[in-house]
């Protein structure tokens, strides 16, 4: 497979509202902010002792528009620039389309009232590892599950050594991802299962799958993080395939990530043969009925017990339900 950088276009920032200039990313949902290693003047409560400081930095200009610097991810310096205000913007405009979409399957709320979005995270301590860098990188990106603005980050994205993870809109949609999963499963989904051969943690990896899947929705393509594997040494074209061939129980080894790629190839499959209009929804529904502790098989017959519900019903052809 071949990927292209493609050509930069103007888009419409929905949420934000700015006639003038000096106006932060602070939207009706999500709020965005840079880190810096350079203390600001007001220190954020939510600021620990080592890590870089959450500050607000990329802010509109005069005539209202949110208009920074394209990194040429050609270039390892830009990949590696902690201090640029793009991936700021990026978080912002593809959270808002992830919400957006949302809202069109029936899904108009999210985990958090406001989210806030952290970019370029860091620490200030220089790193044996990355002699030529100012900072230790973090080679990652987390959905911490904090809703309370102004206590702390709903989702970070590092500056890694070589990648910069809030360019990757793959990756905002998968922590994203995780979001839209503790809002639709009542008790969470990460619990183990206790069965009579193993401690089973399948779980985990469906909430892995789930958030990838959740990914999928917004690009129509299986493959996941394609920025950030391509210039990130040692992955190659994607973080993660759904077009894989990976299976249950030959390909799980109880890592969370790992195990929900058997699941992740399977939604793929039956999403390129019955269509995301009508799997998606059936996604988010299937969410609303798991367990804290669902194993591979619950989720399974849970997501085939409504392609039979909708096979009943005349919406899925015999065809579709095989």
């Amino acid at each position: 497979r071949r990927a292209k950088t493609p050509e930069p276009v103007e888009v419409t920032l929905s949420g934000v509202h700015a006639e003038g200039p000096g106006v932060p990313l602070t939207g009706e949902r999500v709020q965005s902010y840079n880190c810096s290693l350079e203390e600001p003047e007001e220190v954020p409560e939510w600021w620990s002792e080592g890590k870089c400081y959450p500050v607000q930095r990329a802010m509109s200009d005069a005539n209202g528009d949110f208009k920074f610097p394209l990194p040429d991810i050609i270039l390892p310096a830009d990949n590696a620039d902690g201090d640029d205000l793009y991936a700021e913007l990026s978080m912002y405009w593809n959270a808002e389309r992830f919400l957006d979409r949302m809202a069109t399957l029936g899904v108009p709320k999210f985990k958090c009232e406001l989210s806030t979005m952290l970019a370029n995270y860091r620490t200030t301590e220089l790193s044996p590892s990355y002699p030529d860098l100012a900072y230790t990188p973090l080679n990652n990106a987390y959905w911490t599950n904090n809703c309370t603005p102004g206590s702390g980050a709903t989702m970070i994205f590092g500056q890694g050594g070589a990648v910069d993870f809030g360019y990757d809109g793959d990756v905002v949609y998968h922590e994203l991802g995780h979001g839209m999963v503790s809002l639709l499963t009542p008790a969470g989904l990460g619990g183990r299962r206790m069965r009579s051969d193993a401690l089973v943690s399948d779980a985990g990896g469906i909430n892995e799958a789930v958030a990838d899947y959740f990914s999928v929705m917004l690009t129509n393509d299986p493959l996941l993080g394609d920025y950030v594997a391509r210039f990130w040494p040692g992955y190659g074209a994607a973080i993660r395939d759904a077009e894989n061939d990976k299976t249950c129980p030959d390909d799980t080894v109880g890592q969370v990530h790992n195990d929900g790629e058997p699941f992740m190839a399977a939604l793929w499959a039956t999403r390129k043969r019955v269509g995301g209009e009508r799997l998606d929804p059936m996604v988010i529904d299937m969410l609303t009925r798991l367990p804290n502790d669902a194993d591979l098989e619950t989720a399974s017959w849970t997501l085939l017990d409504l392609a039979e519900q909708a096979h009943v019903a005349g919406q899925w052809s015999q065809e579709d339900l095989d």
